[in-house]
């Protein structure tokens, strides 16, 4: 007769031999490592890209800003030639062979900005916050800079990337993604 003699299994296959918590760090950062190779290779793209767009390209690609700019625009001929001026006089220094444009806008806030297709926002409320035209022209000359080393290009480019980047791993439509999302007004 045959005695019954309770033994442990082997082999287990209702008990995991996997750590959950070491197989999700690995996970989450081979994905992370693989996300910032992506970015990091896909920037290096776009600063390479940006250096083979030609300023009357980006003239071209960018006309639709000059029309929603005009929008904007206040109505001070006398400042918008003033700041204008300015801006030629130190364009030459900088040896910038394309024309830049300055938009005057009416705002509450104090700032600058240079946008793509040699555009160059001056908001209103930083005239009357600027004490000198020393003060005024480093300022533009600050703004001017950026077209010289081509910034406005590679940070709309890489914003692009990192947008695509979220786009396909939250997916396109998603509210992270629209959070993410720097340049999706400029679509």
């Amino acid at each position: 007769m045959m005695e019954y003699k309770p033994t442990l299994l082997k082999d287990n296959v209702n008990v995991s031999h996997e750590k959950p918590i070491r197989e999700f760090v690995l996970l989450f950062s081979g994905i992370t490592f693989f996300l910032l190779i992506a970015f990091w290779s896909l920037g290096l793209f776009v600063d390479v890209a940006v250096d083979y767009i030609s300023p009357d390209l980006e003239a071209v690609i960018f006309s639709p800003l000059e029309v929603s700019m005009s929008e904007h625009t206040t109505s001070s001929d006398r400042q918008q030639a003033k700041l204008q001026q300015l801006v030629d006089e130190l364009r030459k220094c900088s040896n910038i062979a394309y024309p830049l444009k300055v938009n005057l806008i009416k705002s509450e806030d104090a700032n600058a900005l240079a946008l793509p297709g040699g555009r160059i926002v001056v908001l209103s409320s930083l005239l009357d916050k600027v004490e000198s035209e020393n003060g005024l022209s480093f300022i533009l000359a600050h703004e001017i800079a950026h077209f010289k080393n081509r910034d406005h290009l590679r940070g709309l480019g890489r914003g692009i990337v990192f947008t695509a980047l979220m786009a396909a791993l939250t997916g396109a439509g998603s509210d992270l993604t629209m959070v993410f999302a720097p340049v999706s007004g400029f679509g």
